[in-house]
């Protein structure tokens, strides 16, 4: 959830997050960002990577952790789910 008054700062930092992880991490094979039809204040990020060694690297980067430092400020609440595909 962003917080009121931040989505204009907040868009233009996970666009270009989305971006680069998709250009850079050969793991990420799908990162978009998308916003919630009833609640303008909820932005949806999905992310899908070839396996967990993936994810772990995504999550091990200076981008990673330097994003989570520019928005934490911006957001409310950040809720987390993890899936596995069952094909």
């Amino acid at each position: 959830h962003v917080i009121d008054g931040y989505m204009e700062e907040f868009l233009p930092i996970i666009n270009n997050h989305s971006e680069t992880c998709l250009e850079l991490e050969d793991g990420c094979i799908l990162f978009q960002v998308s916003g919630d039809r009833d609640n303008p204040e909820i932005v949806r990020i999905y992310e899908e990577y070839r396996g967990q060694q993936d994810v772990d690297i995504h999550n091990s980067t200076d981008r990673f952790r330097d994003l989570n430092a520019n928005i934490e400020h911006m957001l409310s609440e950040v809720i987390v789910r993890t899936t596995d595909l069952l094909s």
